[in-house]
């Protein structure tokens, strides 16, 4: 079995599973632009995050080359050069990389769209298909609690560098993939610690769980 089988072949979480019982793994990519139909994945973070507590010794980081140059204006964001990713993993091997960190596990990204929609384009050039994601996004956590609470929203409220000022947690530098899936763990571990709910009662349901095929 390749590793696509093993991959689609496991169960997928269920909104009434417990948290508790739920591997988890945050993922950040950084990309050549925001344009997924025409843009690449050019490093991805991971960082697993295991009955409550963030693994770093087990985190990875990966450069990957695109098939294009590099822009400019994204240069100057994410500060990875043409030099750089000419270094990198191929893009079939960021995919592997990504299903082997991620098979059973759901993952905790924020604001997920970036991730779903540009490793399902990864998924269709590479094997044909897209691939089962079980999502956690501490975006949309965050929306859902001040709803509750009726603070208001903004765009900027709920970017993750502010949440996380919110919450007490210490700046990192934005747009390296790994330190951003390090943030963005550690934003979930806080937004889970302020609901004040036993774990052993929280469920996925209650948190958003996000499926995507």
């Amino acid at each position: 079995m390749d590793a696509l089988e093993a991959y689609v072949g496991l169960k997928r979480p269920q909104t009434k599973q417990l948290l508790s019982d739920t591997p988890l793994i945050a993922v950040d990519f950084e990309t050549t632009g925001l344009d997924y139909n025409q843009d690449e994945i050019i490093a991805m973070g991971f960082c697993p995050i295991d009955q409550g507590i963030i693994r770093l010794a087990n985190c990875s980081y990966f450069v990957v080359q695109p098939r294009q140059l590099l822009k400019s204006d994204n240069v100057v964001i994410h500060g990875l050069m043409d030099d750089h990713v000419s270094d990198g993993i191929s893009q079939q091997q960021a995919m592997q990389k990504f299903l082997e960190l991620t098979k059973g596990k759901t993952i905790v990204a924020h604001y997920h769209t970036i991730e779903k929609y540009f490793i399902q384009k990864a998924a269709r050039q590479i094997f044909g298909q897209t691939i089962p994601l079980s999502i956690l996004d501490t975006f949309n956590i965050a929306e859902r609690q001040m709803r509750r609470r009726n603070q208001p929203i903004s765009a900027n409220s709920l970017r993750l560098f502010n949440l996380r000022k919110q919450f007490g947690l210490p700046n990192y530098n934005a747009h390296n993939a790994l330190e951003d899936a390090i943030s963005t763990a550690e934003l979930f571990l806080a937004q889970i610690a302020s609901l004040n709910m036993a774990k052993k009662q929280l469920r996925l349901a209650s948190l958003g769980l996000i499926k995507s095929d």
